[in-house]
């Protein structure tokens, strides 16, 4: 027989989880860096996210996890081609959001974020599979528009110094000026 708990029973239920949270969400900030400390309150306390304290403490106390390469099924290879289709600027565009909300925020944004200020109304093509932003966030990584510190959170900012557009690049490894010639 299962017992249903009454509201108050699962409001003190939740506000003990809650305590323990933000004991072990203490602890942690206690023994990181005065840097990663300073990152970890940025983010708790963006007025601007508003996340939970749970969602970020749990994100900046999982640990690492080693990266592993990122294969997509068929569906999200589809809807990740339809992005490219209809983002051809993505690099641009993502490096300039990661500055423009660093800037308002004081941390970097997540991948859902990104994602979402580059693919406006379309995130149901990608909230079935969080994996397709994660690989968003990766091919912008891989192609120098972005850089981050990982395994910690919030840290995605524009690349110092951006690749080239595809169209200022020389074609067929002759050298620029030669091809300019």
């Amino acid at each position: 027989m299962t017992r249903t708990l009454t509201p108050a029973a699962k409001a003190r239920k939740a506000e003990g989880r809650t305590e323990e949270v933000q004991r072990r969400w203490d602890e942690w900030k206690q023994r990181a860096t005065p840097a990663l400390r300073r990152h970890a309150e940025a983010v708790e306390r963006c007025s601007l996210c508003a996340l939970p304290l749970q969602r970020v403490a749990q994100a900046f106390m999982a640990g690492t996890a080693p990266q592993r390469a990122l294969f997509l099924n068929k569906p999200e290879q589809r809807a990740y081609n339809q992005f490219k289709k209809d983002c051809p600027d993505r690099g641009t565009r993502a490096a300039e959001f990661a500055a423009v909300f660093r800037a308002e925020h004081r941390h970097g944004p997540s991948a859902a974020d990104l994602c979402d200020a580059l693919w406006p109304g379309r995130r149901q093509d990608m909230s079935s599979s969080r994996r397709v932003r994660l690989f968003i966030v990766h091919r912008l990584l891989e192609n120098g528009w972005l850089v981050n510190a990982p395994p910690v959170p919030w840290t995605l900012h524009p690349a110092p110094v951006p690749p080239r557009p595809a169209e200022d690049r020389p074609r067929s490894g002759v050298p620029a000026a030669r091809a300019e010639a």
